[in-house]
Formats: structure tokens, C-alpha cells, sequence
């Protein structure tokens, strides 16, 4: 009671506060958080850490002193260091030393922290079940599904691949074997915030990757697959084998981003698949809603080419 009555005597001046939160919003804007993930090459700068799961240290002043938004004074540091710093473990010249001498140099490698049972995978309204490639161009696959065995038990997790590249092929980010490895490219950046939940690459090129891990339930995926007529008996039951986990939840992963070769375009949200072929006067192809079964692929191939153009599933 004591402490409701202290509260609501100083109303006024927890009005101004609450104004004040709503000034200077705890978390910075996006042009100071890209500004701070570069500034530490994409990872924790804490000496033998690297994680690039960030959030944002303000210590110079410490927020509770001063509410601010002053890159100079805030870090970007992983959730385990943010707290440790937040606890007084280290002192502004040392937190200044980490935004001067980042540990992350040219390279950044970590492990990729989606790891489920079972996985689906959506780009626009394409759904892909079971463990294949993904989308690959010229026989080179973009993004993969795979499964490894876990070191504890015979159960096998979900191994996710990556083979990001510009339009002349040059690699942008790889994930292989669940480990993440990125290097520090002029002209490009990575975001990985802390729940780990989204992952985001961009690249000058126009080249970017976006992914997000959802856990629905059964009923949810089917909703979502009725609205794009895909849904039927047939695969309730492939979901349930292919994509459904231990507690019952489908594990989906949605791309959205642009990818490019010198021979096509994919450009992907949430809703919608454009292919534009370069080779084909760049014709533009928006693709229809499709569900790829275990072993069920589609490509685009070129009379007398060895690998297919482009490949989905």
C-alpha cells in the first residue's frame, strides 16, 4: 500500500518520465543500429566472443543518468555481455576500446542458431516440404535443407545451408553445416537481432536475404494454405511426417529478399515470387501458389546447358 500512495503522489512526475521514455526511445533507430553493427564488423567486440546476436549498451552516459541516442556512447554487444556490462563489469574506457578494436576483424563466424526436429519452407506462396534444395541457380544451390545427426542421441536436427552471391558470383555469406560464416565486405550488412527469430543480409549489388523462423500450429498452416487452394488430405498428412515437431508446432521458414545471377532475378516476399529472365528478354514471371512435395522440383533449363538456369525444390 505504502508504495501505491508514493507512486500516485508523485504522479506528475511520473507523467514526465513516461513523456520522457516516449521522447527517446530506449532502443535506437535503424540508421544508429546499422551505424553500431558496423562499427563492431557484425558481432560482439567483447575479446573472444563474436556473437552476432546484437543489442545496444548505453554508457556514456549510462541511460539511467542521461535517456540518448549518441552513437558515441553506446555499444553493440551480444545479451549475455550487454548484461554483464549493465551489471558494471566494465568501465566506459573499456567499453570505448571494444568500439575501437572490435574482436569480429574480416570474418565472422558463428553457429546458426535454427536448428529444429522438422522444417517448412515458404517463398511468397511457394511451400516446400522435406529436405532438398530450396531455390539453386545453375545447379548451385542458394538455399538448402538438410539433416545431421546430433552428438547426444540418434535424433537428427535440420541442417540449414546458405550460398549467398552478387550477380558475378562472388560470395556474400555461407551457413554450412549450421555454421555461419560472413565476411566483412565494403558495401555490405548483416542484422541478427537477439531472439535470434529473423535474420536479415543486404548487399550494395542489390542482392538481399531476408529469414524468418515462425512455430504455427497445425490449424494455422492450414488456413494459410487453403487461402492459396493447397491444401488436402494428402497434405495434412505430409505435414504432419515432414514438417510437424514434438510438441505438435510446424517449424517454418519464410524467405523474402532479391536474388541474382547473370542470368535471372528472383525477387520474394511475403505474399509473392517474381522471376525475371535475363537470358528470355527479361521476361517476368510472377509464380503461381505451389506446395513441393518430398522430391517434387521444378526448373528452368536451356537447350544444350548441363545444369538447369534455375531450380525450385
Amino acid at each position: 500500500m505504502m508504495c501505491f500512495w508514493e507512486s500516485s503522489k508523485s504522479g506528475k512526475g511520473t507523467q514526465e518520465m513516461t513523456k520522457r521514455r516516449k521522447e527517446y526511445p530506449r532502443s535506437p533507430n535503424n540508421k544508429v543500429k546499422e551505424l553500431l553493427r558496423k562499427e563492431v564488423n557484425y558481432g560482439c567486440p567483447v575479446p573472444g566472443c563474436g556473437l552476432p546476436f546484437l543489442t545496444w549498451h548505453h554508457f556514456d552516459p549510462p541511460w539511467r543518468e542521461r535517456q540518448h541516442q549518441d552513437p558515441a556512447g553506446i555499444v553493440a554487444l551480444c545479451p549475455g555481455h550487454a548484461a554483464w556490462a549493465d551489471g558494471g563489469a566494465y568501465t566506459k574506457e573499456q567499453l570505448q576500446h571494444f568500439k575501437r578494436n572490435p574482436f569480429v576483424k574480416d570474418r565472422l563466424t558463428a553457429e546458426w542458431p535454427w536448428q529444429p526436429e522438422k522444417m517448412m519452407v515458404s517463398m511468397g506462396r511457394m511451400y516446400f516440404l522435406g529436405t532438398k534444395p530450396i531455390i539453386s541457380f545453375g545447379g548451385s544451390p542458394i538455399i538448402s535443407i538438410g539433416k545431421r545427426p546430433t552428438d547426444c542421441n540418434s535424433s537428427r536436427l535440420i541442417s540449414i545451408g546458405i550460398h549467398l552471391r552478387d550477380p558475378g558470383g562472388k560470395t556474400l555469406l555461407r551457413v554450412k553445416d549450421n555454421m555461419l560464416d560472413y565476411p566483412i565486405l565494403a558495401g555490405s550488412s548483416l542484422e541478427f537481432p537477439p531472439q535470434a527469430r529473423s535474420f536479415a543480409v543486404k548487399h550494395e549489388s542489390g542482392v538481399c536475404l531476408n529469414l524468418a523462423h515462425d512455430l504455427l500450429s497445425l490449424d494455422d498452416i492450414e488456413k494459410e494454405l487453403n487461402s492459396c487452394s493447397l491444401f488436402s488430405i494428402r497434405t495434412l498428412e505430409e505435414l504432419r511426417q515432414s514438417a510437424t515437431n514434438s510438441d505438435g508446432l510446424v517449424s517454418i521458414m519464410r524467405v523474402e529478399g532479391v536474388l541474382r545471377s547473370a542470368s535471372v532475378t528472383i525477387e520474394s516476399t511475403r505474399d509473392s515470387c517474381v522471376t525475371t529472365l535475363h537470358f528470355y528478354n527479361n521476361e517476368r514471371c510472377v509464380e503461381r501458389p505451389r506446395l513441393f512435395l518430398p522430391g517434387g522440383s521444378l526448373s528452368v533449363t536451356m537447350s544444350g546447358e548441363k545444369h538447369s538456369i534455375l531450380s525450385f525444390g
